[in-house]
């Protein structure tokens, strides 16, 4: 990767990072200025030709997901525009784990709030047991039409949509697993995305927190009562991300689960200053972004 012109790291994101005093955080910045990993995922529906890439790397928490030792000209391979496969970060793979997880062989119906481009969609929809509704709601018009043409490229039928999540809250208790990859302030991408870098501020995550809990409140109501809140991020902070966990269970009232256990060689790390069960992905332990 060139990273001619990438900014450093901002000092006030490792003022953050490193006043949590956690031994987990030790490490990160630095891994920050490694190079990212690429890695794959198969639409199990669809597969590739036998000896297409080298897989010999397996994505220890997905089955359809493998690394490559660099990255070809995806956008030129027809099996990709085919929906054989969807190049997604190995971290973002999880959601396939957590939702069969969840669902435990039962039809459910399916939301997922915040859905472009489509990468933990499609991983869901590919995980839900035959029977399952979904619907895949994205905010943005532009990304919602990317959001389109991916889902159809995969192949898995659901309802997309456009427009607030807002929405969904005035229909009660109408989904049994609710997904809010919510907009945040992607610390999680500063190892390959320069604008990340820019436009990090403290301002910025206290901003993306707020607007986090807004869109939580707002589709709360339509859980149905034992169901399931995936809340997922692509940043480090605590404030995005534990924190909101926190308020989640106190003003709420929910309470973590865990889905499948989680094998301790991934590298998955616990939460951080919480009791509450959390998953954190960082690039100093594992091969993927945050």
């Amino acid at each position: 990767m060139d990273r001619q012109g990438f900014p450093e790291i901002p000092s006030g994101f490792v003022r953050e990072i490193e006043s949590y005093g956690s031994p987990l955080t030790q490490g990160l910045a630095a891994a920050l200025d490694g190079e990212p990993s690429v890695a794959v995922r198969v639409n199990p529906a669809k597969g590739v030709p036998d000896g297409k890439w080298d897989a010999t790397r397996p994505v220890p928490w997905c089955a359809e997901g493998f690394y490559l030792p660099e990255r070809p000209l995806f956008t030129a391979d027809p099996h990709l525009h085919q929906g054989r496969y969807y190049v997604q970060d190995a971290s973002s793979m999880i959601i396939a784990r957590v939702v069969a997880g969840l669902a435990d062989g039962r039809p459910v119906s399916y939301l997922d709030a915040c859905a472009a481009p489509g990468g933990k969609t499609t991983a869901a929809l590919s995980a839900l047991p035959p029977g399952s509704v979904a619907v895949a709601n994205e905010f943005d018009r532009k990304r919602h039409v990317i959001l389109c043409e991916n889902l159809a490229k995969w192949g898995v039928p659901a309802t997309v949509t456009q427009g607030s999540v807002g929405r969904f809250g005035s229909y009660p208790a109408s989904f049994d697993i609710v997904a809010a990859d919510v907009p945040c302030s992607g610390e999680g991408m500063m190892r390959k995305d320069a604008e990340a870098r820019r436009q990090w501020t403290p301002a910025l995550t206290a901003q993306c927190a707020s607007l986090q809990r807004e869109i939580i409140a707002d589709l709360w109501p339509a859980i149905r009562p034992g169901g399931y809140l995936i809340y997922s991020t692509c940043t480090f902070n605590r404030h995005e991300n534990e924190e909101n966990v926190e308020w989640i269970i106190n003003t709420l009232g929910g309470e973590t689960v865990m889905p499948q256990p989680i094998d301790p060689s991934w590298g998955i790390a616990p939460g951080i200053g919480t009791d509450a069960w959390c998953m954190r992905f960082m690039p100093h332990r594992l091969d993927g972004e945050g």
